[in-house]
């Protein structure tokens, strides 16, 4: 849970290479957006799944940040191969990142007042805006299909989170989405524009 990819002597080393693999490819990815904040692998260890040991609350979030990375790439290589196949796979992984975004902020502010609040309200939130150094941020009014026509590669912190709140606002609701441009290049630039949202509020939230 450390992601300690120098540990030998650890019977999941092979899935942590896997994860520690993917974690580094997409820090590359977040430190290339306008708006990002310097953030390393040890910084993620440091500031947020060091955490694991001492609060087992977050634990969940963890495993669920893990299992996100782990999962991706094998993703990638299904979602191409039939376009006639269930997108279910492809929506779960997403939105699970979706739902980490929105617990990572929830988990590091205090009080209760913020912990039932949707993922639209805490992005309108003064205080929140301010921690995570952006501009009150809305959803996109357009369809599924339409989100993830206009993606972009290495889009500014602000647009990514745009999107992972869109995209939690659409897979949150319905599974029932006619996707034709769901191909593995769009699928791997909304999980980049997820997983840039996540590793921002580590970077942001829980110095």
């Amino acid at each position: 849970m450390q992601l300690d990819n120098l540990n030998e002597s650890q019977a999941a080393k092979a899935i942590v290479d896997i994860a520690v693999a993917k974690l580094e490819a997409v820090l590359d990815d977040y430190m290339e957006r306008n708006g990002s904040k310097d953030l390393t692998l040890p910084d993620v260890r440091r500031l947020f799944l060091k955490h694991a040991r001492d609060e087992p609350r977050l634990r969940t979030l963890t495993t669920t940040f893990v299992s996100f990375l782990v999962e991706w790439d094998y993703r990638l290589t299904m979602i191409d191969l039939s376009k006639a196949a269930s997108r279910e796979p492809f929506f779960t992984h997403l939105f699970k990142g979706c739902l980490l975004f929105e617990s990572l902020i929830k988990a590091s502010v205090k009080g209760e007042k913020y912990k039932e609040k949707t993922l639209g309200r805490l992005l309108k939130e003064p205080c929140i805006l301010q921690a995570l150094g952006i501009d009150a941020v809305c959803a996109s009014k357009g369809t599924f299909e339409e989100i993830i026509q206009v993606l972009k590669p290495t889009e500014p912190i602000r647009e990514a989170i745009k999107c992972t709140l869109s995209t939690r606002n659409r897979l949150g609701h319905n599974l029932d989405l006619d996707v034709k441009s769901l191909n593995g290049e769009k699928y791997g630039q909304l999980a980049c524009n997820i997983a840039a949202s996540c590793l921002h509020a580590i970077s942001r939230l829980y110095r």
